[in-house]
């Protein structure tokens, strides 16, 4: 039946559903309308002719249309938004390098995923509750269900809710779970440092400007947080995106016991225009995280660094 119900998409045959099937798991209409595109067209790289990225766009637009088609149950529950989390890897000399790629779906034009270093997911999670914001939706619509006490700690991921009016004069965004009142993880500040002095970004978790930074290479990012308990980790992390392209983190996230401070170098990251956020968060889920979007960062180079990697 499921395989039926793809097959009946224009262009989509069986040797198409069964690498779907067998690769990637994909056996039904929302399966493939979920699925990432590209990873698609890398499952279907022996097939000839291969699929191409258009191709698997228009799939994925039929089997869409036919579940908007469909009829379903009645309920109660609307999908607010749907994201991809794709793990990737890849072999390097040192062993394997990992990411993660975030993708929301359903929404135009279509964005770029997001990546980050490693697979560590805890960090996903505010950042997908601040895209939620900024799409308009209402997080904070009242108490949440009541949840038998079973002594397990609550992970940022149920249940997120996001502030994002950090600017000048208003206190950094953060994350809060909804119906369960747990301490902040707090970005109380950021500094950001290069040859030519210091200037605070952050201050007390209060913006001292929404007015675009600038920094020459060298250069690095000076962040304070305070966690909810002196004997538990803060993971605190840095996300640079250019305009219209992928967001980055040029850092693994630093891992603080309690709280302190923490830098974040620069002097790696390509010059150019940015978009930072920063993200601090306990990964035991004892605190609530904490997302704040900086000011754009400019990145440049003085004449002496220029001069120092000139080749001769």
């Amino acid at each position: 039946m499921a395989q039926d119900e793809l097959t009946s998409i224009p262009g989509l045959q069986n040797k198409h559903c069964k690498v779907l099937a067998e690769q990637l798991h994909v056996t039904t209409l929302e399966g493939l309308v979920l699925a990432h595109r590209q990873a698609i067209h890398d499952a279907m790289r022996r097939l000839r002719p291969r699929p191409t990225l258009e191709k698997i766009a228009e799939w994925q637009d039929h089997a869409r249309a036919k579940l908007d088609e469909a009829p379903s149950v009645q309920s109660d529950w609307d999908r607010a938004a749907t994201f991809v989390v794709s793990f990737e890897q890849r072999p390097r000399d040192e062993g394997v390098e990992r990411r993660l790629a975030v993708e929301q779906t359903e929404i135009e034009p279509e964005q770029p995923p997001e990546v980050w270093t490693g697979w560590d997911c805890q960090m996903i999670c505010g950042w997908m509750g601040d895209r939620l914001a900024q799409s308009g939706v209402q997080l904070e619509d009242g108490p949440a269900e009541a949840k038998p006490d079973t002594g397990a700690a609550e992970t940022p991921s149920e249940g997120v809710t996001v502030d994002t009016s950090g600017r000048a004069g208003a206190k950094a965004g953060s994350v809060a779970g909804a119906g369960h009142e747990r301490p902040r993880v707090r970005i109380d500040r950021a500094t950001l440092i290069d040859d030519t002095g210091r200037v605070d970004v952050l201050a007390d978790e209060i913006m001292t400007s929404t007015a675009a930074m600038g920094c020459t290479l060298p250069a690095r990012l000076a962040v304070t947080v305070t966690g909810p308990d002196p004997d538990r980790e803060v993971h605190v992390a840095i996300r640079l995106r250019r305009p219209r392209a992928h967001g980055q983190s040029p850092e693994e996230p630093i891992v603080v016991r309690g709280g302190g401070r923490v830098e974040f170098d620069l002097s790696h990251v390509p010059v150019g225009r940015y978009d930072v956020g920063l993200l601090a968060w306990t990964p035991d889920g004892s605190g609530t995280p904490s997302v704040l979007e900086l000011p754009g960062l400019t990145i440049g180079v003085t004449a002496a660094s220029q001069a120092a990697v000139r080749p001769r």
